[in-house]
């Protein structure tokens, strides 16, 4: 039985952006921002996954009904200015349900590269 590499499309949406208050839910041309993002990154060709990390539930909600196949809601602790992008990508893997959840337990950020599933 051999092993095949998944390609990941993490798209780290949190709901309380500074800059523009509630970006990720504002419509852009009749769309979510957050639809767009998914719509761009499927429509790329490159990933079979599209994973979205949020701590906002309504984020996720439109992620799920844009096609993400894996929404997470993230940690409080993973939703502050501060929180490395790397910290809410490892997040996504281990707090979701995906075969990668389980052959990414316990490895390190640049570890992650070689994860396969079968």
């Amino acid at each position: 039985m051999g092993f095949q590499m998944k390609r990941i499309c993490t798209i780290c949406a949190r709901g309380g952006s500074k800059g523009v208050s509630g970006k990720n839910i504002r419509l852009l041309r009749g769309k979510p921002l957050i639809a767009h993002s998914i719509e761009q990154a499927r429509a790329s060709g490159l990933f079979e996954v599209i994973a979205v990390s949020s701590d906002s539930c309504q984020i996720l909600e439109i992620a799920k009904s844009s096609g993400a196949n894996i929404v997470v809601k993230r940690p409080d602790h993973l939703a502050t200015d501060a929180a490395a992008k790397i910290n809410n990508q490892l997040a996504a893997l281990m707090l979701s349900r995906s075969p990668l959840a389980k052959a990414a337990a316990g490895r390190s950020a640049g570890d992650l590269r070689s994860v396969r599933t079968g």
